[in-house]
């Protein structure tokens, strides 16, 4: 289960990235309604995996009891605005990465439970973020 949290966490670091372009998806449903469709299609899915994923988490008592919809707007708020540019300026030089990194690290916290936080292993995490950094930037 950890390494679907990890990718799970993933999932929302990239549909927000693609969420943040808000003006293209509006000249995108004005002017191309059938890639729009497609979009937000797309959209609803890894939100409905994203959702399968925690309750499934929960009811192996894995995850801790959380309101997943709340968890996923944290998500997005969070992560839009450590996306922005002025977020590492604004706090203390903080990079990026080490942004993802640390709320990766307070995510886990959140979500999975004590007794299970032992079993996940990070080894290639920092890898991974700087990955999709990467991809996204």
């Amino acid at each position: 289960m950890g390494a679907q949290f990890q990718n799970g966490q993933f999932q929302v670091i990239i549909g927000n990235k693609v969420m943040e372009v808000d003006l293209f998806l509006q000249d995108l449903k004005e002017y191309y309604p059938q890639l729009f469709e497609n979009i937000f299609v797309a959209q609803q899915n890894r939100i409905k995996n994203l959702q399968s994923f925690f309750q499934s988490g929960m009811d192996e008592n894995i995850f801790n009891r959380i309101h997943i919809a709340l968890s996923l707007v944290q998500d997005d708020a969070s992560l839009r605005r450590i996306m922005e540019p002025t977020f590492s300026i604004q706090w203390y030089d903080l990079t990026l990465k080490q942004a993802v990194m640390e709320y990766y690290k307070m995510k886990q916290y959140q979500v999975i439970r004590p007794d299970y936080l032992d079993t996940v292993d990070d080894s290639g995490i920092e890898k991974e973020i700087i990955r999709i950094l990467q991809t996204i930037s």
